[in-house]
């Protein structure tokens, strides 16, 4: 909902003609639906596109959203990967090319100090984690300590934890690093084929 709200008050706020840029790819599909069905004349730059890959009812509509709105004229689109946006071509049947626009980094204070305490493996982050895929890995490696850092909207779905695996939610972005940059390992298990965990790579 809070998507929606964003996109029409952005439509709202241009004029015929403008050019609207959004940084979350979906507003962006959203703000040419609204001029679609409004009648409004504005063009569309959606940044770093992300359609995930999956069967769910939900995807399938958001597919059907986005292939529309990527063929037409007014919508503009960027992507991070080129072999996603090839992939995004097929998938939704476009004729068209996505510049490339590298993931850019947002947050100061990347040049952390390493210091290693010893068979401690790190997964943290919010986009399409597998978490779950955490958990099996820590089971199979009782011998390592897993700190997991997550969005606490996403605690809930996680179940089973072992005892090997702590799990924190929403914490600072300094204690995000610090945990991050104190391990041997980064586990990084993605539920999609679109891009995501890039920010955290850099980290």
């Amino acid at each position: 909902l809070n998507n929606l709200i964003g996109a029409w008050r952005a439509v709202k706020a241009s004029g015929k003609g403008d050019t609207i840029i959004t940084w979350y790819d979906f507003q962006g599909i959203l703000a040419w639906w609204i001029c679609l069905l409004t009648f409004r004349d504005r063009n569309i730059v959606a940044l770093n596109i992300r359609l995930k890959d999956k069967t769910t009812f939900v995807n399938k509509m958001a597919a059907f959203l986005y292939k529309y709105a990527l063929r037409s004229s007014k919508m503009k689109a960027t992507v991070s990967s080129r072999e996603y946006g090839e992939a995004l071509k097929r998938r939704l049947r476009l004729r068209r090319d996505f510049p490339l626009v590298r993931d850019i980094n947002l947050y100061p204070g990347y040049a952390y100090p390493f210091k290693d305490n010893g068979k401690r493996i790190f997964c943290g982050g919010n986009q399409s984690r597998d978490w779950n895929m955490v958990l099996r890995v820590a089971r199979l490696l009782p011998e390592y300590r897993f700190v997991v850092i997550m969005p606490g909207k996403e605690r809930e779905k996680v179940t089973n934890v072992p005892s090997n695996v702590r799990i924190l939610c929403d914490v600072p972005y300094k204690t995000f690093m610090g945990y991050m940059h104190s391990s041997t390992f980064l586990l990084l298990p993605v539920d999609t084929n679109a891009p995501a965990g890039l920010i955290v790579m850099f980290q």
